[in-house]
């Protein structure tokens, strides 16, 4: 992998990997499909894909995502079985790995070893590296960044980036046709992002410093929202589950977001059908749905722009009691 280092990144050949398991934890869960896909010049040129048997049952729960079932892995190889398969080791050979989540999927393959004897720039002789110690490509990351005001629950499920970009993907949660499309997926956005970025053709060097820098920027503003706006989001939807929303004639919409249970919420609507008039208006229908993650952050919004309210230490927005 070195040695293709300074090379330009349209010129290193990719392998994409993507993994069907038995669940979330590496500590615990296995994998069940494992697809690898050799890309050159943007081309697929490669293929390898198999059921993998993780020597534990599958979770029905599971199954029911990616459609995998205990007796069609029975007589399948494990996953030592597989990298230790010298033609599925050659696909391999002198490319970049890449992955849709590659934080996920790397937990749940051995460790590929790859060993190179050229010399760095730095002159430091690296023998050995593994996919632990190297970097991986990964569309999600480009994804997050070029797609940042796409708004929606889901917006970065492989299947709703494939609809975006017409991309094809037959199967969601297939591993052999999404690591197709992981694949496909990279080579659509990188010149897209290279755009943004004002690079023309850089290393692939380059290419994985800039992803690898912006997953940092990612994570971070993740963890800033989750520990911030997001909690309280979440604790919102927690306290009020259910919402009213209703429709004028005066050709808007509203809601009343305060409903600890549907019970509730069943006699809000109540109370506002026999009022019938919301700011002058006559209110025309009134729906009771679950608060929607989209609900809440509209109703933070809300709370911020009222007078009376304060940010406590703790980021959270208080009613402000003035002293009388």
């Amino acid at each position: 992998m070195l040695k293709f280092f300074n090379y330009k990144w349209i010129d290193v050949p990719t392998v994409w990997i993507d993994t069907e398991t038995t669940g979330i934890n590496p500590n615990i869960d296995k994998a069940v499909q494992l697809a690898i896909v050799r890309f050159e010049n943007g081309t697929p040129v490669k293929k390898y894909s198999t059921y993998i048997n993780p020597k534990r049952e599958i979770p029905s729960e599971i199954s029911l995502i990616h459609n995998i079932k205990n007796e069609d892995i029975i007589n399948s190889p494990t996953i030592e079985d597989v990298f230790n398969d010298k033609d599925v080791i050659s696909i391999f050979n002198d490319a970049q790995l890449g992955a849709y989540n590659g934080n996920f999927d790397k937990h749940f393959i051995p460790v590929i070893e790859q060993y190179d004897l050229h010399w760095l720039d730095s002159l430091t002789l690296i023998k050995h590296i593994s996919q632990y110690d190297w970097p991986w490509l990964d569309s999600l990351i480009l994804v997050r960044y070029l797609d940042k005001y796409v708004r929606g629950s889901g917006r970065h499920k492989l299947k709703n980036v494939c609809e975006r970009y017409n991309i094809p993907l037959d199967i969601a949660h297939d591993a052999s046709y999404d690591a197709i499309a992981a694949g496909m997926i990279f080579y659509k956005l990188m010149p897209l992002f290279l755009k943004e970025k004002r690079y023309v053709c850089p290393s692939m060097g380059l290419v994985l410093k800039m992803l690898g820098e912006l997953e940092k920027i990612q994570w971070y503003e993740y963890w800033k929202w989750k520990t911030g706006d997001g909690m309280i989001v979440e604790e919102l939807i927690k306290k009020y589950p259910y919402i009213c929303k209703y429709t004028h004639d005066g050709l808007g919409k509203g809601s009343y977001f305060n409903c600890t249970s549907k019970e509730e919420a069943e006699k809000i609507k109540e109370e506002l059908l026999s009022n019938t008039i919301d700011r002058g208006f006559k209110i025309l229908s009134v729906e009771v749905t679950e608060t929607s993650y989209k609900d809440a952050k509209e109703y933070l919004k809300w709370v911020k722009n009222q007078e009376g309210y304060v940010k406590n230490g703790w980021g959270y927005y208080i009613k402000k009691y003035e002293d009388k």
